[in-house]
């Protein structure tokens, strides 16, 4: 059930645990796109979401924030099941949280840089991690918002094929696997996010209520009390595309 969740296929990695103030204090303020990426880089490792959210722009931030609390809905929903009927067949949860997957990041590098216009400037960085072998690129953009730089990070992601041999900054060829993304959110779907995503949570809290209460005798009934919830819910509310326009 946990691919129903709005976007969640490409995102799950970086947004499902708490949101809020970044660990540590206020949230930080990159003098360079460069600097953005080395603060998410820092968060990821921490698993701090807070961290994450302070260093991206709108209107994606605000969109993400949003995936992030019906993650959070669907986590407090496995996590009723496993108190009433004990861990499922794949332990306390079927997916690791996503605030220790993001530690396994290892490194995040921007590896080339090119601006798009002024305040705005595309990246190409390589992310390195504990579970993927080799390297994922991806084009990031970076663009100024006030005294500092925000990134638009990707709304979806995809593999765009094998990995290939690529020459690394240290002159050393590697395996990189180039990562097609999308970091445009279009009107439409920023106003989806709005109204759809709290009658979700409150579709999920109400379900994850059910489960407490002892509504289903069984985890097999929970589960397919929550599947029929969520095609209903996404039939009656149908996901807009994501993309904006091509770059």
């Amino acid at each position: 059930m946990r691919s129903r969740r709005l976007w969640t296929a490409g995102l799950a990695a970086l947004f499902i645990s708490a949101v809020g103030a970044p660990a540590g204090g206020p949230a930080k303020v990159a003098s360079t796109p460069e600097e953005a990426v080395r603060f998410v880089a820092e968060a990821r490792k921490a698993g701090d979401t807070g961290g994450i959210l302070a260093q991206m722009a709108e209107p994606n931030r605000s969109a993400l924030e949003w995936v992030t609390k019906a993650g959070q809905a669907y986590d407090a929903y496995q996590a009723a099941l496993n108190k009433k009927f004990g861990d499922g067949p794949f332990g306390a949860l079927p997916f690791p949280a996503a605030g220790e997957s993001m530690k396994w990041t290892t490194s995040i590098v921007v590896v080339k840089k090119q601006a798009r216009g002024k305040g705005q400037v595309e990246l190409t960085v390589w992310e390195t991690n504990k579970v993927f072998r080799g390297i994922m690129e991806q084009q990031w953009t970076s663009v100024k918002v006030g005294n500092g730089w925000k990134l638009l990070l990707p709304v979806s992601a995809r593999a765009s094929g094998g990995p290939v041999l690529k020459q690394g900054p240290d002159g050393k060829r590697v395996e990189v696997v180039q990562v097609v993304s999308d970091d445009a959110i279009s009107p439409k779907v920023t106003a989806y996010v709005k109204e759809v995503m709290p009658k979700y949570l409150a579709l999920m809290q109400g379900l994850t209520k059910g489960v407490g209460e002892g509504k289903y005798k069984t985890r097999r009934e929970a589960e397919q009390a929550i599947a029929r919830a969520q095609e209903a819910f996404f039939r009656e509310h149908p996901e807009p595309e994501l993309k904006k326009s091509a770059k």
